[in-house]
């Protein structure tokens, strides 16, 4: 079992995820540590109350939302590194100051993990002028979208090649902020090349 740090802890959460819906307040966290498995979610609490387990939904990445006490039930769920999961609480909205959440949860094989940070919730609307983001999933379809959409209409440029890639955006997760396209890098052969070496006496 390894020791995490309390300030390691608390980068798993997605800062300004914090937000009230229609339905009650949602946040989310991330792994950021490595591949690990989730093995139960003891408690969840808001500014040192307990969220009673039949009124908080998880998510974990795309798939089907579930309560807490059904996500505990179901046994260890594999979770890699950059996986995110979502809580959504049905409680009344939350003022705009700051809060404090808590999350205990046991993951294999660092043990029973307390998170503990202060968030305030996060405005419906974007501020005039920002980068579009989407602190859940940034490699999303719908985001990256938005982002080229910010781009012509900021630079009046035209982006038709930048939009046109085959890789899967998911896979620059970790290493490109941002991402909203892929540049075009000519690449040219030659040859033949005659070889006299030790080992080849061929053309390639």
């Amino acid at each position: 079992m390894a020791f995490i740090p309390g300030k390691i802890i608390r980068k798993l959460y997605n800062h300004t995820s914090l937000r009230n819906e229609d339905s009650g307040v949602r946040f989310s966290v991330k792994n950021r540590l490595s591949p690990a498995t989730l093995e139960s979610i003891s408690r969840v609490a808001i500014d040192g109350q307990e969220v009673a387990p039949e009124h908080v939904t998880v998510v974990i990445e795309h798939t089907e939302s579930q309560t807490l006490a059904q996500f505990n039930a179901r046994g260890a769920v594999d979770f890699p590194l950059g996986t995110l999961v979502t809580f959504h609480l049905d409680r009344d909205a939350l003022d705009p100051e700051e809060h404090e959440l808590e999350v205990h949860f046991r993951v294999n094989p660092f043990g029973d993990l307390k998170l503990k940070v202060s968030d305030s919730p996060a405005p419906g609307t974007r501020a005039p002028g920002a980068l579009p983001r989407d602190v859940e999933d940034d490699y999303g379809e719908e985001i990256i979208r938005a982002r080229q959409a910010f781009i012509r209409e900021q630079t009046g440029a035209g982006i038709r090649h930048l939009t046109r890639y085959s890789i899967d955006p998911a896979d620059t997760r970790g290493n490109i902020e941002h991402f909203t396209g892929a540049a075009q890098v000519p690449i040219g052969f030659a040859g033949p090349l005659l070889v006299h070496g030790q080992h080849a006496q061929c053309e390639f």
